[in-house]
């Protein structure tokens, strides 16, 4: 995946890399390192405060890993309300499906 730059503190960077993953929903398979990339990058930019832009091709877990970033800052109380928009409905099933599995 490319990870746009944002400007993110070292500590929220020290803490996003030590606990990105502790939402993954697949127990011994630990995500893919795309996927670590993407949790850790929405991670950093709500703790800061700050957005994100990510691009990744078709297949690199995007919808699983940006629900683990989202739902990890959640339970972290960085955020209040998780909004994820689809632009079909098809793509909402598919993040429906993998809420269910987290």
């Amino acid at each position: 995946p490319r990870l746009l730059p944002t400007t993110t503190t070292a500590a929220a960077k020290n803490e996003t890399t030590t606990r990105r993953a502790s939402v993954f929903p697949y127990g011994l398979h630990p995500p893919y390192p795309q996927q670590r990339d993407i949790m850790g990058a929405v991670s950093a930019a709500v703790a800061s405060g700050e957005h994100a832009l990510l691009e990744a091709p078709t297949g690199t877990g995007k919808t699983l890993a940006l629900l683990c970033g989202a739902l990890d800052a959640a339970a972290k109380g960085r955020a209040r309300t998780v909004y994820y928009s689809t632009r079909t409905h098809s793509q909402l099933k598919q993040v429906v499906a993998e809420l269910k599995k987290t």
